[in-house]
């Protein structure tokens, strides 16, 4: 338990080692688990989705860039559908990192035997603000909106929305 250093002197010390037999049987080999399958993870309502990513530098500007999006899809009932997707980003150079932006696009529908509404909720960042959107439209007609902003001032405060 206490680290300790040991000197071995040529032809005036003596090392012995303990030697661990071979197993006399040999190991089980690697079970063979077979394919991947996530369809047996998903449940009988999930009608599918999807994710991706990417990530790119782009040498002429030293700037670097995060694009991603996951959707997906589940049957809430016989008749209901809900459906979310959504996509975000982000960027940042090199040279200006003050200037970092971050986004992000989320939409939410529900369709259902008497109509359809949908949530369409949107964000900017940087070092300077953050604004918000949403939107709500019932069966194509807007029905609520909101906006909000935050500017950041010199010693660290900001205007609310």
């Amino acid at each position: 338990p206490v680290p300790a250093t040991l000197r071995v002197f040529h032809g005036a010390s003596r090392i012995t080692l303990p030697v661990c037999p071979l197993p006399l049987e040999a190991p089980a080999p690697a079970p063979d688990w077979g394919r991947l399958q996530p369809e047996a993870l998903a449940a009988a309502a999930d009608l599918g989705g999807s994710q991706s990513w990417e990530i790119a530098r782009e040498l002429m500007t030293d700037t670097a860039r995060l694009a991603a999006a996951r959707s997906e899809r589940v049957r809430l009932d016989g008749a209901s559908e809900l459906s979310i997707d959504h996509a975000y980003g982000a960027s940042v150079s090199a040279a200006r990192p003050d200037l970092a932006r971050m986004h992000a696009t989320t939409t939410v529908r529900l369709s259902s035997a008497t109509g359809v509404t949908r949530l369409v909720a949107r964000s900017v960042t940087t070092g300077q603000h953050c604004a918000a959107k949403v939107e709500i439209d019932l069966d194509g007609q807007p029905f609520w909106s909101r906006s909000w902003r935050f500017d950041a001032v010199e010693g660290g405060g900001g205007t609310p929305p």
